[in-house]
């Protein structure tokens, strides 16, 4: 299997797209989409990127860039980071479809939405 490497900076952050070319007989093997990461921040007291759309399986990682700590927590309670503070990071896997906007507990102007599709 042949990989192509694609590295861009996006919002100052380094996204690396690693994409798969097989011959068209290969066949897949199971859900391409689960163990997506994607990387985000915290910065300048904002959510980076601010709105991300993901599939179903990706897990998300925020990182604090800030030096005071944030929270990484979901209107509706399905994740909660806690308190963390710079350099520290949040991950969490999303499982199932839908919208899930989130903000910050003692910021609560610092919101974002994680989209996930199937």
């Amino acid at each position: 299997m042949k990989r192509n490497l694609l590295i861009t900076s996006i919002l100052g952050l380094v996204v690396i797209f690693v994409a798969a070319c097989s011959s068209p007989a290969a066949q897949p093997s199971g859900d391409e989409n689960a163990g997506q990461e994607v990387e985000g921040s915290i910065i300048n007291y904002t959510f980076e990127p601010k709105d991300l759309e993901v599939k179903v399986g990706t897990t998300v990682t925020w990182t604090n860039l800030d030096s005071v700590e944030h929270t990484v927590t979901a209107n509706d309670g399905a994740f909660d980071s806690g308190l963390f503070g710079k350099d520290a990071a949040f991950s969490f896997t999303f499982q199932t479809a839908g919208s899930f906007p989130y903000y910050c507990i003692p910021h609560p102007n610092m919101i974002g939405t994680v989209t996930v599709v199937p």
